[in-house]
């Protein structure tokens, strides 16, 4: 198993991201936010 998977998931290295990189994890957030919707409106159209 990969230890930076559980890293990823950690909230306290989500805020550290937060606040050493200013713009990066907005867009990395709204990467996210687009690829659940599309997911969604895949889904929703089977």
């Amino acid at each position: 198993m990969n230890a930076g998977v559980l890293k990823a998931l950690n909230p306290a290295v989500a805020l550290a991201c937060f606040v050493q990189h200013k713009t990066l994890p907005f867009a990395a957030l709204g990467m996210v936010i687009v690829a659940v919707t599309g997911a969604e409106a895949l889904y929703a159209d089977m």
